[in-house]
């Protein structure tokens, strides 16, 4: 891997596991907040105030955007035929639900059942979802590194779990 791209990456994934972190601990102790009061917020309540947010700064940019180019004929699916350019939305469509709505519902639901570490360790094998399905639509073949990454990461989990 080039030196350009190797450090600022391992810049920007501390970054973002710092972020993730950090928000996982705010997401508990509001949790805590809100049942301190009285107040019950579940998880999928929570998903859909992150997905409102969300949208309201993607209509930003993309109404941004939009006054930018003054033209949907610059759009990157004008070129595309109809039918690529349907699957290319449902392909946008079913990420959008998979992520945003599934993920985060969940995150935020277990966030309220478990503790933060427990929570975090299981997300971080999000990449071992990723690389059967990188194989299955992009082709893409699982090294044998990441291959025994995944298993190392599953190993530390189950062991996560039977610790607590």
């Amino acid at each position: 891997m080039a030196n350009s791209v190797l450090w600022p990456g391992i810049g920007f994934g501390v970054l973002a596991a710092l972020g993730q972190g950090w928000g996982a601990v705010l997401s508990r102790k509001a949790i805590s907040l809100n049942q301190a009061a009285g107040f019950e917020l579940d998880g999928w309540t929570a998903a859909f105030q992150r997905i409102m947010a969300g949208l309201v700064v993607a209509a930003f940019f993309y109404v941004w955007f939009r006054c930018k180019r003054r033209s949907l004929q610059q759009s990157g699916l004008a070129h595309l035929p109809p039918e690529a350019r349907l699957r290319a939305l449902m392909f946008c469509f079913a990420n959008g639900l998979a992520g945003p709505v599934l993920g985060v519902g969940c995150y935020q639901w277990a966030l309220t059942t478990a503790p933060s570490g427990i929570v975090l360790a299981i997300v971080a094998t999000t990449p071992i979802v990723v690389l059967p399905l990188a194989w299955l639509l992009e082709g893409d073949k699982p090294t044998w590194l990441s291959v025994s990454g995944s298993l190392l990461a599953i190993s530390a989990v189950v062991g996560l779990l039977f610790a607590s």
